[in-house]
């Protein structure tokens, strides 16, 4: 597949931002930083969004300049067009919607891989993270729900190296590493 752009979808603290990493470091994909407006966390990279005002966001959306955006809790999330019109192999992590809305505009491209983990460790997880309240924990374990339309599903409930393994098996059924690797050589 040419240009791949492999979409990470699931609940709060399923893994989602350490597959993305796991394709920049291992197949040289790129990854899209979205905007969000809420507040950066005090022990995260700061390149792990753009971080902007509620009133920057609304502009941003006015102007097209998005290709999908959400309100998760009491911040927005979004993504930029411009994102999508490099030809490197993509990935990023998003909601369903979002990611059904990028399968709409690229559809060849476009591969949607559903997280599963159970409540037990969705909770561990959260409540591991600094700052998190519990409304907030609460609203986030409303989103652990199964969607019918993605490609794959990677368990990372269990060891994080089993989720590799399973990922690394995705990447060969869709022929993704060697081209990705390959014309990384090139």
């Amino acid at each position: 597949m040419k240009n791949p752009i492999v979409i990470f979808t699931g609940p709060s603290a399923s893994g989602k931002t350490t597959l993305c990493q796991y394709l920049i470091d291992k197949y040289n994909f790129t990854r899209n930083i979205t905007c969000t407006t809420r507040q950066k966390r005090a022990n995260e990279d700061a390149s792990a969004y753009v971080f902007i005002s509620a009133l920057e966001f609304i502009k941003l959306v006015k102007a097209n300049r998005m290709i999908e955006y959400t309100k998760y809790h009491r911040d927005y999330y979004g993504t930029f067009i411009s994102s999508f019109e490099s030809d490197l192999p993509l990935t990023l992590a998003m909601t369903i919607c979002g990611a059904r809305k990028v399968r709409e505009k690229y559809p060849g491209r476009t591969i949607i891989i559903q997280l599963k983990v159970d409540i037990e460790t969705v909770i561990h997880r959260l409540i591991s993270r600094e700052g998190i309240t519990f409304h907030e924990l609460e609203a986030r374990l409303a989103t652990l729900e199964e969607y019918s339309d993605t490609d794959f599903v990677i368990h990372t409930d269990k060891s994080l190296h089993i989720a590799l393994t399973r990922l690394d098996s995705i990447m060969d059924t869709l022929g993704i590493g060697q081209t990705v690797l390959r014309s990384a050589l090139i």
